[in-house]
């Protein structure tokens, strides 16, 4: 009898274990989650630019980005921890037909995340690259976002977006 309930007690658990599994539950899963939240986002001058929500989803796989700009352009991103290259990998589509996917990982201060396009060629057949920063600021809990253009030497060409994101 005793060996039955083992056996009863075994079988239950090989099937228990893989709703206990989380897959995302280590550190380098959380890297990115201080950019999670309900966020106003405007220019170095306060002026509004737009809000976006951040939200962990897929069993905390996956970051999720909605982004409503305040003239009216919207885009959505996917946000996600890859193990097989050890990168963070966001894809953004923008309502304005842009596509971007972005890779990378903690920057050198160990607090920013910084995730570059591929080299692509642009109109002027120079080499291009676009980078994104995320800068969390735990003094006042804002996060300072900058998209920049780089040249082939990875110098600044042209800022596309300044964003400080304060919390709704």
């Amino acid at each position: 009898m005793k060996s039955a309930v083992f056996t009863t007690v075994i079988i239950l658990l090989s099937f228990a274990a893989p709703a206990q599994n989380k897959p995302c539950a280590g550190a380098v899963h959380r890297q990115f989650d201080f950019w999670i939240g309900e966020w106003a986002v405007s220019d170095t001058t306060g002026v509004l630019l737009g809000y976006n929500t951040i939200d962990s989803t897929v069993n905390a796989c996956m970051l999720s980005e909605h982004w409503r700009g305040a003239a009216g352009t919207k885009g959505r991103s996917i946000n996600y921890f890859d193990s097989a290259d050890s990168l963070w990998h966001q894809t953004w589509v923008g309502s304005d037909g842009l596509i971007l996917h972005l890779k990378g990982a903690l920057a050198k201060d160990g607090i920013s995340m910084q995730m570059k396009s591929d080299p692509f060629i642009g109109k002027k057949g120079q080499t291009l690259q676009h980078q994104i920063t995320w800068r969390p600021n735990p003094k006042n809990g804002t996060v300072i976002q900058v998209w920049h253009v780089l040249n082939g030497e990875e110098k600044v060409l042209q800022t596309l977006f300044y964003g400080i994101y304060k919390r709704i």
